[in-house]
């Protein structure tokens, strides 16, 4: 029984062989629950959200040896359930995999479950690229349930890309070229659900013929034209709500038109000066156009919502 604001803590010893456990406190006004080893390491902890009248941590993964359990709330009776689930699957998660100190390792070809059974926990996955790789990540959430997924680089986790998922099981997926290096992708739930997720990590073709190469949300990440000028991508759903492109270098004085696309926003900018927009009003042809000279760098920035196909040289068809 909980006396005011208060907090139990609880001794328990883990015997046999390494498997997971699930730890559950029910009742009125539960606030959080958590796990620690005998150093006093926390495992793993979660806080009920307004109105909770259950939390529990799954898939804590303890070996043999004494842990404590800890449990806080408000005027009330409560029951703490501690139960063992068995051996993990090998491509389950095991937790505490929150930080990126105990991300699981997701290999090329591999297909990771999980669960996410509260708002505020997150599983955290990682892989590494020895060299440049066009990766397919696809995490699949529940048929009722709805996640966020957040794909980074390096220790302190640099936002490449997020998703944020709308409809219940759709599919979240990062189609990218990446460089060399150390990559975590972080999900978390947007809707609850007692069902499993699932993640995979695909290797595709290099040279696919894209133009909208992602990760390019910003200046330093911008896709390369080819010379011809084509350019074909999308915008929000599950990509960057920015795309950049760089401009083939320009041998002699030319005009380029980018035509009017519902929901998507052209700049036209000089890489010395991010600040100026280039493009202007094209009464006579539609859309926007500019003047470029040789010898200079021109970054062209997409911002908005939807698919965008055309020609930076010629005139397109589409307004």
């Amino acid at each position: 029984h909980f006396h005011g604001f208060e907090t139990d803590y609880w001794r328990f010893t883990v015997g046999g062989e390494p498997q997971l456990w699930r730890a559950q406190l029910q009742g009125e006004g539960v606030h959080e629950l958590w796990v620690s080893d005998n150093a006093g390491q926390l495992l793993q902890k979660v806080r009920a959200p307004g109105g909770a009248e259950r939390i529990r941590l799954e898939n804590l993964y303890l070996r043999p040896g004494e842990y404590f359990v800890g449990a806080s709330g408000t005027d009330g009776d409560y029951r703490l359930l501690l139960r063992p689930l068995g051996p993990p699957d090998p491509n389950g998660e095991i937790e505490p995999n929150d930080a990126y100190q105990h991300a699981l390792t997701l290999a090329i070809g591999q297909k990771r479950n999980g669960f996410l059974p509260e708002l505020d926990d997150v599983d955290l996955y990682q892989f590494e690229l020895a060299g440049p790789e066009h990766v397919r990540l696809t995490a699949f959430p529940p048929p009722d349930g709805t996640m966020s997924g957040v794909l980074a680089i390096g220790d302190n986790r640099g936002e490449i890309s997020m998703i944020h998922g709308q409809i219940p099981g759709q599919p979240m997926v990062w189609d990218v070229f990446l460089s060399a290096g150390d990559y975590s992708l972080a999900l978390n739930a947007r809707s609850l659900s007692d069902a499993e997720y699932h993640v995979t990590l695909e290797r595709l073709e290099w040279f696919d013929g894209s133009v909208d190469r992602e990760p390019n949300n910003n200046p330093e990440h911008a896709s390369q034209l080819t010379p011809t000028g084509d350019i074909k991508g999308e915008l929000g759903a599950t990509r960057s709500k920015t795309d950049w492109y760089e401009v083939p270098d320009i041998t002699a004085p030319v005009e380029v038109r980018v035509p009017t696309w519902p929901g998507v926003h052209a700049r036209l900018l000089d890489q010395n000066d991010l600040a100026t927009n280039l493009l202007v009003r094209n009464a006579e042809g539609g859309g926007e156009a500019a003047s470029l000279s040789p010898g200079r760098r021109y970054l062209l920035e997409l911002t908005g919502s939807g698919d965008y196909d055309f020609n930076l040289f010629q005139t397109a068809s589409a307004d």
